[in-house]
């Protein structure tokens, strides 16, 4: 939302709107510039590490030092490279890397134990954290970051190219999937796949972002269906009502971590809805003239071709309304079950 507002020259033009709309998207996004570090904290946390630890490893892969890893993907900075065990290792950071910081969140906990148990007392508290660290560094570099990458690149190529090979059925895996991409943090990729796909003459429409925006106004609809199921409940109202509102504006990570995620089946839910929705963006031909924003926002860069706007509104009322009657559906059914194993 504060990409769409920041192109209106009324914000543009206006000092204190301008400053306003800057510091509501720094509130709005700053702790994703960081959240390899939050995952590899709770990571290093959740495995027995000492969770500070996590910190320095996340530290180290978001460091200033490092190339930017959307940059560089894109192209626009050419980072340093060094040479590790006849290795040529390019200098670039884990933005986004939230399967990475799984990873090493994981490694600096195991080794961290492994050396506090075989490092005398004496001396433990020097060299114990920093084995640990240095070794992860290592490994971060000559292995995981390589393998995390792989496996992010693969994933990306992989749901892009069943868009363009399998019709319907390749529309909806993308948009059933996309948030869990999302959860991951890889789906910034997306962005230099979309910006080729405007700049290709052969192509010059976006297909991919009615499909994530789907995805992410399913995952709106299955918190609908969760408030629905907890409306007495006054946290859930809480909870709710705010994320659903954040998906309006193309912003999904509160619905996401804050309900979807959390509950399991209001997630699986949201995928469903928005897989139903891709199809009909398939079928529809539904495309977009840029990329960048979703849901609302979405409609300003929306192909007006082929009655686009109605067929946006439709799309989005789909996803919304099957992850909202599926969340409610699922719900039920885990309390009789619930219920009945009780009794």
């Amino acid at each position: 939302m504060t990409g769409v507002l920041s192109q209106w020259d009324v914000v543009e033009n206006n000092a204190t709107l301008y400053g306003i709309n800057k510091l509501v998207s720094l509130a709005s996004n700053g702790i994703f510039n960081i959240l390899p570090l939050a995952v590899c904290y709770s990571a290093c946390k959740r495995y027995g590490g000492k969770p500070i630890l996590g910190l320095v490893m996340g530290a180290i892969m978001l460091d200033g030092s490092l190339a930017n890893a959307y940059e560089a993907a894109q192209g626009l900075v050419q980072p340093d490279s060094i040479s590790l065990f006849g290795l040529n290792i390019e200098l670039v950071g884990f933005q986004g890397g939230i399967i990475i910081a799984l990873m090493m969140g994981f490694i600096v906990a195991k080794l961290d134990i492994f050396f506090d148990k075989k490092i005398p007392d004496v001396v433990k508290l020097l060299f114990s954290p920093m084995c640990s660290v240095l070794i992860s560094t290592i490994l971060l570099f000559t292995i995981v970051g390589p393998v995390g990458r792989l496996l992010s690149t693969g994933i990306t190529n992989g749901l892009v190219w069943m868009t363009q090979n399998l019709g319907a059925l390749g529309y909806m895996v993308f948009a059933g999937v996309q948030q869990i991409i999302v959860i991951t943090g890889l789906h910034h990729i997306f962005g230099a796949i979309e910006a080729q796909l405007l700049a290709d003459p052969a192509i010059g429409r976006d297909f991919l972002n009615p499909l994530m925006s789907v995805a992410l106004m399913g995952q709106g609809g299955a918190v609908l269906g969760y408030l629905v199921l907890n409306w007495k409940n006054a946290k859930a109202r809480e909870l709710c009502i705010p994320s659903f509102i954040s998906t309006l504006f193309g912003i999904s990570e509160p619905a996401i971590f804050g309900v979807n995620l959390r509950n399991k089946f209001p997630l699986v839910a949201g995928c469903i809805g928005g897989a139903c929705a891709g199809a009909y963006v398939f079928f529809s031909k539904l495309t977009a003239l840029g990329f960048g924003t979703t849901a609302l926002p979405g409609l300003a860069i929306c192909d007006p071709a082929n009655n686009g706007y109605f067929h946006y509104i439709i799309a989005h009322l789909i996803a919304l309304a099957i992850g909202l009657v599926l969340t409610v559906v699922f719900g039920k059914v885990l309390s009789k079950k619930n219920t009945a194993a009780k009794a």
